[in-house]
């Protein structure tokens, strides 16, 4: 239910967001993959990270699974 509610919450924001940062966040989705490294959310959406680009980054994966949901300053 939590990843169900974090999906409904991205559309919610998606639908704020410029055609140019849906496909900018597109396009790092896809050079993440690309290298085999996760995005991570800077400030996770379970703790009012919003899924916009300045939020976002390029992790290793063991990182990502490390951090989950915390919010590192």
């Amino acid at each position: 239910m939590k990843g169900h509610c974090q999906a409904v919450r991205r559309e919610q924001i998606k639908s704020t967001l410029s055609s140019y940062e849906i496909a900018a966040i597109k396009y790092l989705y896809e050079d993440a993959k690309l290298i085999g490294y996760h995005v991570d959310h800077i400030i996770p959406l379970s703790k009012g990270g919003m899924h916009v680009l300045s939020n976002l980054q390029i992790v290793k994966p063991a990182y990502n699974l490390w951090k989950n949901n915390k919010v590192l300053s």
